[in-house]
C-alpha cells in the first residue's frame, strides 16, 4: 500500500491544526520543509472550525494548503477530527454531551489538544449529534479527494472516548451514563444474551424480571457487569471507526485510509476504549503517536498483522509553556527513527513542524522554532532522511528476523485487572516487565491478541501476564498451542475467574487447566499493604523485602525477587524452583507436544520494578531453538537487530548504556566484510574466522547505529 503513494517511505511532520500556524506563513513552510528534503505534512480537518454553523462547510484552508504541497511536491495526510463539536450541535442538541459516573457532564471545553474549543466528541449514541459528523466528514472528502498532493486519510485522531478530558482509569471518570448510552447498553446486552434475561442474570448473578430493571454498573466489586459495560464501549469505538471508513470509502476509493492510536498503557481499555488490534483491521497502513519506544512499536506492528504501519506523532520536543524541552541533540534525534526502523516501521512524521502558538502545549513540539526558522533537530533529521532515502527500495521490503516470543493481551483481563487493583499500574507493569527483560535479552517480540493465538512454528514461546481473566475461547487457542508444540509460561491465578458468571473458579489453575500445569495453587502470603513490593517470608509471614524464587533452568542456577505474591505451588509435576520458605515456585508439565510452566509470583511485576534476577529468569525461559541464533551483544547493553531484503542487509544497533563502549557484535548469518555506519561513514571490519561472524563497534553514550552490511 505505501508504494501507491507519492514518496512511499515517510518523512515529515504534522503541520495545520487550525488555526495555526498562519496563513501567511504556509508557503514558506511547505517551501522550507521540502528543502530540507522531507515529503509528508499532516493537516487537520476539524468539524467546529470547518462547520461553523448547520450546513455550511469551508474547506477552503484545507484546498489551500493541499495547493501549496503539490507545488512543493509535498503529499498530505488529512487528519479528520469530529471530537471539537460546533457550538451550534450542544444548542441544538443540550443532551446530546456525555455523562460520567461521577455526574460530569464532558464538555463543551478547550484543553491542550484542542485549544479551538468544543471537545470532547458527542456521546458516541446520541445519534442525531453524530450524524452531523458524519454529514462533516462525507464533505470534507467529497471536496478533497482529488486533490493531486492527497495521500492518506487519517479517519481518526488518536481513538477514546474522551479526548484526554477524562482519560486517567478512575471510577468517576468513566462515562457514558446518560439516557442514549444506556438504551445503547440495553440493546447491546440483549444482543449478547440472546435477548435472554435468564442468560443475563445468570451471567450477572441477578434476579432482573424486566429488562427496564436493568441498572448500569457503577462498581468495581462484581467484575461481570463493568467488563461488560466497558466491552460494550471498547465495541462502540470500533464500530465508530467502522462508520468514518465505510463513510470515506463511499466517496474515495483510491487513497489509502489509516488511524493512528496511542499505545498502551498511556491509553487504557477503561476509559479510552480503543483495541488496537480491533481498529487496525480496518485500515490500509496503521499508526501510533508516542510511538517511538521499542514496546509501542512491536505492540503497532502486532495489531497491524501485516499492514505497514507508520509512526504517526513522533513526540520529540514536548512541552508546555512553563516547560521548555532541552534542544534535542544529534544522537537523540536518531534515537526517534533509527530504532524503529528494526521493528517494521516505514513511516516517521513528528509533532510538528513549526510550534504552535495558541494555547498550553505552546510554543514546544517544533522540528523549527517558533519562528519557523530552522534548528539543529531538524537538519539532523534532514540528514537521517537523505541516508534512509538513499536506501528507500531496501527499507521498504526489509524485514527483521521472526519474532520468538509472544506476550498475551486479552481485553477482559486488562478490564478486570482494574477492576481488583483499581487502577491499571499493575498490570501494565507486569506486561511491561516481560517485554522489557526479553527485550533487553535480544528477543524479537510479538503481542497476541487472545483471538488469534499464533501456531509455533510462528512463534515458539508465549508469556501469560497476570492471567486472571481468561474467556472460554482463550483457553481452548491456548491449549490447541501447547498441544502444537508450543512453550506457555504463566503467572499465579491462570484462569482464576469463570467469565461466564464472573465466579471465582474454586480450583486454580481453573476451568481444567490444573490438569494441563499438573499443579493446583495453596496458600498465599502477602502483606497487608496497598503497595506491592518484593517479600521475605519468616514464621509464616510475608513482610517486606527479600523473598525469593530460586529456579534451576537448563544447568543453571537462577535467584530471582519474588513480587506482590508469593503463591505456594501443589504440583504432580517437575519442580524447576523453590521460594525462600521452601514452597513450590515455579513447575513445568509436558502436554501434548509442547509443555506448560507455571510460576507462584509476578515474575513480570518484580521485573518491571528492578527487582534483581527477575528479567535474567524471565529471559532464560524465553530460549528455544528458533532463538538460539539470534543477534546479541557481548554486553547486554547493546540491542541488535539486522533487516534484511534480498541479498541485502542492514545492522541495528542501539546502545543503552549511560557511558562511551565499545562491544562486540554477534551477527548469524552475516556474509559480509564490514560494517559501515550510514550516518558517519565509520567502518567496523567484520570477522569470520570463528563460529559466528562478529564486529567491535564502538558507540556513545545511547547511541544508535545504522550500519550497512558491505
Amino acid at each position: 500500500m505505501l508504494n501507491t503513494l507519492r514518496h512511499p517511505l515517510i518523512m515529515g511532520s504534522q503541520y495545520y491544526r487550525a488555526p495555526t500556524p498562519a496563513r501567511s506563513e504556509w508557503r514558506r513552510d511547505l517551501e522550507g520543509l521540502a528543502a530540507h528534503g522531507l515529503n509528508t505534512i499532516k493537516i487537520w480537518a476539524q468539524w467546529r472550525w470547518n462547520t461553523p454553523a448547520e450546513g455550511e462547510y469551508h474547506f477552503d484552508d484545507i484546498l489551500e494548503l493541499l495547493d501549496i504541497a503539490e507545488q512543493t511536491g509535498i503529499q498530505v495526510v488529512i487528519n479528520t477530527i469530529t471530537d471539537v463539536v460546533p457550538a451550534w450541535i450542544d444548542i441544538k442538541y443540550p443532551d446530546c454531551r456525555m455523562v460520567t459516573l461521577g455526574g460530569q457532564v464532558l464538555g463543551p471545553q478547550a484543553n491542550g489538544p484542542r485549544p479551538i474549543n468544543g471537545a470532547p466528541s458527542p456521546c458516541f449514541h446520541h445519534q442525531a449529534a453524530m450524524q452531523h459528523s458524519y454529514d462533516f466528514l462525507a464533505a470534507c472528502v467529497k471536496a478533497c479527494h482529488n486533490a493531486p498532493a492527497l495521500a492518506v486519510w487519517d479517519a481518526w485522531n488518536e481513538p477514546e472516548l474522551t479526548e484526554a478530558i477524562a482519560r486517567e482509569p478512575r471510577l468517576e471518570n468513566i462515562v457514558c451514563y446518560c439516557a442514549h448510552s444506556r438504551t445503547a447498553f440495553l440493546a447491546w446486552l440483549r444482543q449478547r444474551y440472546d435477548d435472554s434475561l435468564d442468560k443475563l442474570n445468570a451471567a450477572w448473578s441477578r434476579n432482573y424480571r424486566r429488562w427496564e430493571e436493568l441498572e448500569l454498573p457503577r462498581s468495581y466489586e462484581t467484575f461481570k457487569d463493568m467488563i461488560d459495560w466497558r466491552r460494550f464501549f471498547i465495541d462502540t469505538i470500533t464500530n465508530e471507526f467502522r462508520t468514518r471508513v465505510r463513510i470515506i470509502r463511499e466517496y474515495d476509493q483510491v487513497h489509502p485510509l489509516m488511524t493512528h492510536t496511542v499505545p498502551f498503557p498511556i491509553f487504557n481499555l477503561v476509559t479510552c476504549a480503543s483495541d488496537d488490534f480491533a481498529m487496525a483491521a480496518d485500515c490500509d497502513l496503521f499508526g501510533n503517536s508516542a510511538g517511538s519506544s521499542p514496546n509501542a512499536a512491536d505492540l503497532l506492528a502486532s495489531a497491524a498483522q501485516g499492514r505497514p504501519v507508520i509512526n504517526a506523532e513522533i513526540h520529540a520536543m514536548g512541552g508546555s509553556t512553563f516547560y521548555q524541552n532541552r534542544p534535542l541533540s544529534d544522537l537523540a534525534t536518531d534515537r526517534y527513527i533509527l530504532p524503529q526502523l528494526a521493528h517494521d516501521i516505514k513511516g516517521f512524521i513528528f509533532w510538528q513542524y513549526r510550534p504552535e502558538l495558541l494555547g498550553n502545549e505552546s510554543p514546544n513540539w517544533g522540528l523549527t522554532d517558533r519562528a519557523g526558522n530552522s534548528t539543529p533537530w531538524l537538519e539532523r533529521v534532514a540528514a537521517v532522511n537523505r541516508a534512509l532515502r538513499s536506501r528507500q527500495d531496501f527499507l521498504l521490503a526489509a524485514r527483521n528476523r521472526p519474532p520468538e516470543a509472544g506476550i498475551l493481551l486479552d481485553a477482559e483481563n486488562e478490564i478486570f485487572q482494574w477492576c481488583i487493583a483499581h487502577n491499571c499500574d499493575h498490570y501494565a507493569n507486569d506486561v511491561l516487565g516481560i517485554y522489557n527483560a526479553l527485550y533487553q535479552a535480544g528477543y524479537r517480540i510479538q503481542f497476541v491478541h487472545c483471538s488469534a493465538i499464533p501456531t509455533p512454528d510462528k512463534l515458539p514461546v508465549l508469556f501469560c501476564p497476570a492471567p486472571y481473566w481468561l474467556q472460554a475461547d482463550t483457553l481452548a487457542g491456548l491449549a490447541n498451542y501447547v498441544k502444537s508444540g508450543g512453550t506457555l509460561i504463566a503467572e499465579p491465578y491462570f484462569a482464576g475467574m469463570n467469565p461466564a458468571n464472573g465466579w471465582h473458579n474454586q480450583v486454580v489453575p481453573g476451568a481444567g487447566w490444573a490438569d494441563i500445569f499438573g499443579c493446583e495453587q495453596g496458600l498465599v502470603l502477602q502483606p497487608n499493604s496497598a503497595v506491592f513490593d518484593a517479600y521475605r517470608i519468616g514464621a509464616g509471614e510475608a513482610q517486606a523485602a527479600g523473598a525469593q524464587l530460586v529456579a534451576r533452568w537448563q544447568g543453571t542456577e537462577y535467584r530471582a525477587a519474588a513480587y506482590h505474591q508469593v503463591v505456594e505451588l501443589c504440583p504432580t509435576s517437575e519442580v524447576l524452583g523453590t521460594f525462600s520458605n521452601g514452597w513450590p515456585g515455579l513447575v513445568r508439565k509436558a502436554y501434548g507436544s509442547g509443555q506448560v510452566l507455571l510460576l507462584g509470583t509476578y515474575l513480570g511485576g518484580a521485573a518491571g520494578k528492578g527487582l534483581s534476577g527477575a528479567a535474567e529468569l524471565l529471559a532464560a525461559l524465553a530460549e528455544s531453538p528458533a532463538s538460539s541464533q539470534r543477534p546479541h551483544a557481548h554486553t547486554r547493553q547493546v540491542r541488535v537487530d539486522v533487516l534484511s531484503a534480498g541479498s541485502r542487509q542492514l545492522v541495528i544497533a542501539t546502545s543503552d548504556a549511560p557511558d562511551a563502549l565499545t562491544d562486540v557484535l554477534h551477527l548469524p548469518g552475516i556474509t559480509g566484510t564490514v560494517l559501515a555506519d550510514i550516518m558517519s561513514g565509520e567502518r567496523f571490519p567484520l570477522d569470520t574466522s570463528g563460529s559466528s561472524t562478529v564486529a567491535a563497534v564502538s558507540f556513545a553514550p545511547q547511541q544508535v547505529r545504522a550500519l550497512d552490511v558491505l
